[in-house]
């Protein structure tokens, strides 16, 4: 898959909005993972009129990249809160899990969401674009 460009991701951004909306999950908060997620998560929140915005911080301590940690927690989380977590490219899956894992205790709902996923990521999401074999460069890399 070539790199993307700004065009391709803000049709990316409308088809996953579109998906979003038709299943009318009255998402009140937008979670990113960093730092992929950040751009999309915030284009997101414009598409779908969600205010409320923050990201989670995953990284791996590990070579072989299996063992993610969290090193910042989203902020502002609320009980009552319907949550969308949001990546730009699902690889592994891993992070996208273990980030659903930390959030899902905390909140009423969470619902996850990536322009892009590979067909062998463990991660399976709610909402998916593409599933693609290669994962393209975004403009923001």
């Amino acid at each position: 898959m070539p790199d993307l460009t700004w065009p391709n991701v803000e049709t990316l951004n409308a088809a996953l909005a579109a998906g979003i909306r038709a299943a009318n999950l009255r998402v009140n908060h937008i979670v990113a993972i960093s730092r992929g997620g950040f751009v999309p998560a915030r284009l997101l929140a414009t598409a779908l009129g969600v205010r409320r915005l923050s990201s989670i911080g995953v990284s791996y301590e590990d070579a072989g990249r299996m063992t993610p940690t969290m090193w910042a927690p989203p902020a502002g989380l609320l009980a009552a809160d319907r949550v969308l977590l949001v990546e730009d490219a699902i690889e592994s899956g891993r992070s996208a899990m273990y980030a659903a894992e930390q959030i899902r205790p905390r909140v009423e709902a969470l619902f996850t969401a990536a322009y892009l996923r590979r067909p062998d990521s463990i991660a399976h999401l709610d909402f998916v674009v593409e599933v693609s074999a290669q994962l393209p460069r975004f403009p923001w890399e």
